[in-house]
């Protein structure tokens, strides 16, 4: 069988291995071995027990310390994960595999062994070295977040959102900062500038729409509000909201449009809300008024 060629191909390299006349010669063949063994035997165990022999002949041999550390992660052996990414760390010359290693330390202690001390010392590392390294940055958000200590998690996020090359996660990191600063800090002005910041990058972003138009409503900037309340009465089906929380995007809605001196938009978001309620006092004499205009 294949498996069984396999296996001698092992066993062939083992009594080279045992043959071989310097170090240099032994670590090949067992790279060799390993990579048999991970691949086409398929037996992880002993793929990392030949990674860690390599080890023992050449203690600064990285890309064993690589390959072992990816297999530890896979048969979830968090301890000694966190051993070869240390040793990786100090073996790393290029700084932003530095980075790398540093932050997945950090996640590993997080997120598999409750070690947010930790956690917390390897991240700030990274950071050191690389003071815009995005994931190690979520990674502290994410580890201040879980002890409730809400200043520090939203300005890991804002950092994150202005590094963060992606659209997508320039937004999503802007987002979750905004919320933060809303409904934790109840700073509404980082919390308005922040969210202004998603509806640039993403003008369709509902959550941090909803909340932006009710408070450009509040504060009387309509010309700033109407564009917001066009694509949240556009996409009414998708929020989810009551009869009586319609009716009241409508009226918001029409008097944004009024105030914008846009008749027409004002007289429809109207006929919208009194499609919901017709007995409604205000949007009754709002139409009243923009009919007699």
């Amino acid at each position: 069988t294949k498996l069984e060629k396999w296996s001698e191909l092992v066993e062939t390299y083992r009594r080279h291995v045992d043959a071989a006349p310097d170090h240099r010669a032994k670590i090949e063949l067992l790279q060799a071995m390993a990579q048999v063994y991970e691949k086409q035997i398929q037996d992880v165990d002993r793929a990392i027990e030949t990674y860690a022999e390599i080890l023992e002949l050449d203690p600064n041999h990285y890309d064993a310390a690589l390959k072992l550390s990816l297999l530890q992660e896979r048969i979830e052996d968090w301890r000694s994960v966190i051993k070869t990414l240390e040793r990786l760390v100090s073996l790393a010359r290029d700084p932003a595999k530095q980075v790398e290693h540093l932050t997945r330390l950090g996640q590993v202690l997080m997120t598999k062994l409750g070690e947010p001390g930790q956690a917390e010392m390897r991240l700030t590392q990274a950071l050191e070295v690389e003071p815009g390294h995005v994931p190690a940055l979520v990674g502290l958000a994410e580890l201040y977040k879980s002890r409730r200590d809400w200043l520090k998690a939203a300005r890991n996020l804002e950092m994150a959102a202005d590094y963060a090359r992606n659209k997508l996660e320039k937004t999503n990191h802007a987002a979750e900062a905004g919320f933060i600063y809303y409904e934790e800090l109840d700073s509404r002005e980082k919390a308005t500038s922040l969210f202004a910041k998603v509806l640039e990058l993403d003008p369709e972003h509902v959550r941090a729409g909803k909340i932006l138009a009710q408070i450009y409503f509040e504060d009387r900037n309509f010309d700033a509000a109407d564009p917001i309340f066009d694509m949240l009465t556009r996409k009414v089906e998708t929020l989810e909201l009551g009869d009586r929380d319609q009716r009241d995007l409508f009226l918001q809605a029409a008097k944004v449009a009024r105030a914008t001196n846009k008749t027409e938009k004002a007289l429809k978001q109207y006929k919208r809300a009194y499609d919901i309620d017709s007995t409604d006092r205000e949007v009754l004499s709002g139409m009243a008024d923009l009919h007699f205009e």
